[in-house]
């Protein structure tokens, strides 16, 4: 107790002992937080889920995705995984639970106009042309008849002329070849309608449910999109159908 109250004993000693306490606290301080910082990411969902909850979430295909930037930290009381990427023209960010995948915040803003689609040209088949023969005119027929001759005192021999009918040149009909059909380009349906047409199936909403997938796929010829999603600890699974918003496949189980 008494080398306690030597230690205050004077200001300049109080003002020691006092910075030293201080930077034992610190140092107590930092080890604890990296020591909590370890543990959570080590229990945490890891970075690559955490990259596919926000892609399902903002509906874009992972392989579409550039400058993509994960990173984890400790933000407003819990940890979470930074996840900063860009897509068909916008700038997506996200912060994603490190425990569950629960999006906690996202922002998105477009960096560029997409170009406009271009509708297909339907061309239409002209009438077929029929090929119409070549009327040739004939030309008259030259009747040849026999000079009379009259017998006068002196006979004067006169040469027969003979008109030649004129060349008839048929001219050749052109048949012009119609141009080729361009086949129409198929629609679908978007990512969204997907993702709505597979929770309403599921009985369920679209706010109270957390993707893990959503990506336009070719399943046997079919072009699908497989949707993915949780709701508690109940994974569901849907293929639908592009074209048509029809559900091919569902199937939901317990996440272990």
């Amino acid at each position: 107790m008494k080398k306690l109250k030597s230690l205050f004993s004077s200001p300049k000693k109080a003002a020691v002992t006092i910075l030293c306490i201080a930077v034992i606290i610190s140092i107590l301080a930092a080890g604890t937080v990296l020591v909590a910082n370890a543990y959570a990411k080590s229990t945490s969902i890891g970075a690559e889920n955490a990259k596919n909850f926000a892609f399902a979430d903002a509906g874009v295909d992972p392989v579409s995705a550039e400058n993509v930037r994960t990173e984890f930290d400790f933000e407003h009381g819990q940890f979470v995984y930074e996840v900063d990427f860009i897509a068909n023209g916008t700038e997506y960010e996200y912060w994603i639970k490190a425990s569950d995948g629960t999006v906690v915040k996202k922002e998105q803003e477009v960096i560029m106009q997409m170009a406009p689609t271009t509708a297909p040209v339907q061309t239409t088949t002209p009438a077929q042309a029929t090929e119409l023969p070549a009327q040739a005119t004939a030309a008259p027929q030259v009747t040849e008849l026999p000079a009379q001759v009259t017998t006068p005192p002196q006979i004067t021999e006169l040469p027969v002329q003979v008109t030649t009918p004129p060349q008839v040149t048929t001219p050749p009909v052109q048949i012009t070849s119609p141009p080729a059909q361009n086949p129409g380009a198929a629609s679908y349906i978007s990512i969204d309608q997907a993702k709505s047409i597979a929770v309403g199936h599921a009985g369920l909403s679209v706010s109270e449910v957390r993707f893990s997938k959503a990506k336009l796929e070719n399943d046997d010829g079919y072009t699908v999109y497989e949707i993915e999603f949780y709701k508690d600890r109940m994974e569901y699974e849907y293929t639908i159908n592009a074209t048509d918003g029809s559900i091919l496949e569902y199937d939901s189980d317990w996440d272990d």
